[in-house]
């Protein structure tokens, strides 16, 4: 501590009051000094202050939104208080870009680049905004999807396989993934959503039917990553992490300007390495990104970029599961519940074996061109190509729990081990031009945009839907569980057959999703703006099958291309009560085109018709404390009719007709149509600055579903979608700017996950409560000059709860862990 004060005594500062051209105080400017990557605003004196700054000379940039941008440069010196004082010249339009600003942390003033790419405020958008910046999920140390979903509200975590493969829903539904407004992910399910948080600029959670700005593909919300650019600054970190279970996560981050700043260059890259909560679960993952941006000219800029992820880890199915029934037959009555086996061992009873693994390697392009024909009008061509390739071997929970003693009770758990080589390429370009603020009678802000989007999927396995379970390796007695993950303890015939890789089957499939958008946002009068949006959608769905793999009846089946196509229309009114607060309500009327298969037939071979939704909103946003702090209040309805699901038999087994046989669906597997879903529900949401010090992020949403009933026979349907009823969070920072702990952090954090109501499939499908739990986190944070040093800590209380996977896993939720992390700035 002596050692920093005497470091801080050498520095300088510097303070100010920025006016107008008229002499009048203007708050909320922002002060930023390029080289130091230091900032601050102005208070609503128009006075700033900006402390412990190196001695030497600095580039200083003022910037305001309506004002022209103010470049200077002040030299500093030691312990010497420097005066900067301002005139900003007034501007007709507004500023492109606001390096550090006071409504920063308030996404809700911000014109941000969404899924709905209309130039407009956040707080004028059909979809609900919340955005991490990279500031947050630094200091947050914030690494997986799991944890950053709890600053959004009716983003939950559905399910997941091991604590490593999530599967996010929003309002019910699954969140489509999203890199740079592209679709370029598959399933967060598989290990798409692993992504490493180093390469992230920031991460937009979009709340709503995103038809109009994306496609059909995305019913409840979706989550956009968007990657580090070359940003034309040179500066630049690296960090090093140590925590729980031998974790380490190392990387760095450098940016370069050259040519007068017209190239800019930027690479990050990480490495991490550790265990799970369980013994014998591992992994390990390297990433490299580099960027590059290069204006041609005033109005011309292209931008490439790359990022390489080799991921390997073990694949954790979770716990046994054991049920009622099983309970009952040896005395122990709870009525309608799974739960985990009371004889495994959390911590050391893994299911699987140590030489289970996924390895995935991920090779992802993305290039942009934007053209600015005037400071209104502009267009903008981005396209990216994702290409993934993953082997995997690992316990296969496909039909392995059996009834041995045929009482309708779950009690035997047979191990087998399946070998998977699957992969896909995913190929997306979009062209949007944009118009900000054009008047053509009124004052008008519109997108017309034309996306492109294909993606390519492969998976070679056992059997034709390339999960079929392999030779039986053991068995496991469920209440009294016996685990052994050595294979080398196995026997000879255990071993070849955990060994055996049985690739007879090649299941493609091939997606193309295209669309054409129109949206335009009337401003009316002050007051009152009415947007008016329309997408038409054309979609083709292709699978084909090979089978007998590597033999003289390899046997080639196609099915036929199923072409669909549809108007999404929506309109959305927003009312501005005052400066602050806004009302508004919109309505989205889509179709899913992710549920348009060739497979997806009926009990007697046809087609089913996609899904249709219709979402009713409406809601109030506001900003509070001088536009640092925003809150929002949202209530809507999504209806979704023809609904469909695999029919299956007791056992959970796909039910099968004949005449729902086909070349691509050789079983005869098909679906059943359900009734009417609803999905209803409010969502709260604050994120911002209270104070100078003081910033709060906190959530509530309250979410309800409901379906009609229908007969299907035999088979037997999912009546829930494992959201919980009630969510919330709390989450506080503090930055002490003044005194003796100047520059020392602190925050906490408090996620409330409720009850969530699970419904398992088959012939004896029960409905049980997930029981409602929830976590404390701490952080704690302290800068001295140019060294950093975070730390967190979650799950204080250690709280034991569970998360489901189709009932077929069950999760525990991490215990108490922890990260610390040095980071360097240069």
């Amino acid at each position: 501590m002596f050692l920093s004060i005497a470091i801080y005594a050498q520095n300088g500062s510097l303070s100010g009051t920025i006016t107008s051209a008229n002499g009048v105080p203007v708050p909320q400017v922002s002060v930023y000094m390029k080289g130091l990557s230091k900032g601050t605003f102005t208070n609503e004196e128009g006075v700033f202050s900006i402390k412990n700054v190196k001695p030497g000379t600095h580039d200083i940039t003022v910037s305001f939104i309506g004002y022209e941008t103010h470049h200077t440069q002040v030299t500093i010196s030691a312990n010497v208080s420097t005066k900067l004082d301002v005139q900003l010249k007034a501007t007709e339009e507004e500023l492109q870009e606001v390096i550090v600003s006071a409504i920063r942390n308030n996404p809700n003033e911000r014109t941000v680049a969404s899924v709905s790419l209309l130039p407009v405020k956040v707080k004028y958008q059909s979809q609900a905004l919340t955005i991490l910046d990279n500031k947050l999920l630094t200091e947050q140390q914030l690494m997986n999807l799991d944890e950053a979903i709890n600053y959004a509200p009716g983003f939950n975590l559905e399910s997941t396989r091991g604590n490593q493969y999530p599967n996010i829903q929003v309002r019910g539904a699954k969140a489509t993934i999203l890199v740079n407004g592209l679709r370029l992910q598959s399933s967060t399910r598989e290990g798409d959503g692993n992504f490493d948080f180093n390469t992230l600029d920031n991460i937009q959670f979009i709340s709503g039917s995103s038809s109009i700005g994306l496609g059909n593909g995305s019913i409840g919300g979706a989550v956009n990553t968007v990657t580090k650019q070359a940003t034309f600054k040179n500066d630049g970190y690296v960090f090093s992490s140590l925590g729980s279970f031998g974790r380490t996560y190392n990387g760095f981050d450098k940016q370069f300007s050259m040519a007068d700043d017209k190239l800019g260059f930027r690479v990050n890259g990480s490495w991490s390495k550790g265990e799970t909560f369980r013994d014998d679960v591992d992994f390990e993952a390297f990433t490299i990104a580099p960027s590059v941006a290069y204006k041609i000219s005033e109005k011309d800029m292209v931008k490439v970029d790359y990022i390489y992820n080799n991921d390997e880890r073990s694949q954790d199915v979770g716990q046994l599961r054991v049920d009622s029934l099983l309970l009952a037959k040896n005395g122990i009555f709870i009525e309608e519940s799974f739960r985990p086996s009371q004889q495994q061992s959390i911590r050391e009873d893994y299911l699987g074996f140590k030489d289970d693994f996924q390895k995935q390697i991920t090779n992802t392009v993305f290039a942009n061109y934007t053209h600015k024909f005037s400071e209104k009008i502009s267009l903008g061509v981005t396209g990216g190509i994702n290409h993934k390739d993953r082997t995997s071997r690992g316990i296969n929970t496909r039909r392995a729990y059996q009834d041995t003693d045929r009482d309708g009770a779950a009690d035997v758990f047979a191990r087998s081990s399946v070998y998977q080589e699957t992969g896909a390429t995913s190929s997306s370009v979009r062209a949007d031009f944009l118009g900000k603020d054009v008047k053509l009678g009124v004052k008008q802000n519109f997108q017309l945009s034309v996306d492109l989007y294909k993606n390519k999927n492969f998976a070679k396995g056992n059997g034709s839907e390339s999960r079929d379970p392999g030779p039986e390796i053991d068995r496991i007695d469920i209440l009294n569980p016996q685990f052994e993950s050595n294979i080398s303890n196995l026997s000879p015939e255990a071993q070849e057959a955990y060994f055996a890789e049985l690739l007879n089957t090649n299941n493609k499939s091939e997606n193309t999703i295209n669309g054409i958008t129109f949206q335009d946002q009337l401003e009316l009068t002050q007051k009152l703006r009415l947007t008016l949006g329309l997408r038409y959608s054309w979609v083709t769905s292709f699978n084909e099958l090979h089978e007998n793999l590597g033999t003289d009846s390899l046997r080639v089946s196609e099915s036929d291309r199923i072409d669909t196509g549809g108007f999404s229309p929506s309109v959305a009114a927003f009312y501005d009560l005052n400066r602050n607060i806004t009302v508004y309500g919109s309505y989205t009327n889509t179709f899913s085109e992710t549920s348009i298969s060739p497979t997806r037939v009926n009990i007697n071979g046809e087609q089913i018709g996609p899904e249709v939704f219709d979402q009713l909103e409406a809601g109030i946003r506001g900003s509070f404390f001088q536009n640092r702090f925003g809150a929002n209040l949202v209530f809507y309805n999504i209806y979704n009719n023809n609904v469909a699901v695999q029919a299956v038999d007791i056992n959970n087994d796909p039910l099968t007709s004949p005449d729902a046989v086909s070349d691509v669906n050789p079983d005869g597997e098909y679906f059943v149509e359900v009734g009417e879903q609803r999905r209803r529900g409010a969502e709260i949401s604050l994120q911002g600055k209270v104070t100078d010090a003081l910033t709060l992020y906190g959530t509530y949403a309250y979410y309800e579903f409901a379906q009609k009933s229908t007969e299907s026979g035999d088979a037997v349907v999912q009546s829930t979608d494992y959201n919980p009823k009630n969510s919330a969070s709390l989450i506080a920072n503090y930055e002490f700017l003044d005194g003796f702990l100047e520059n020392f952090k602190i925050g906490a954090g408090s996620v409330f996950t409720g009850d969530r109501t699970v419904s398992t499939r088959g012939g004896s499908s029960i409905s049980f409560v997930n029981d409602a739990f929830t976590t404390f986190s701490l952080t704690a944070g302290y800068q001295i000059n140019k060294f950093s040093i975070n730390a967190k800590f979650n799950n204080l209380t250690n709280e034991l709860a569970y998360n489901y996977f189709g009932t077929t896993f069950i999760n525990p939720i991490a215990p108490f862990n922890f990260d610390v992390r040095l980071t360097y700035n240069f």
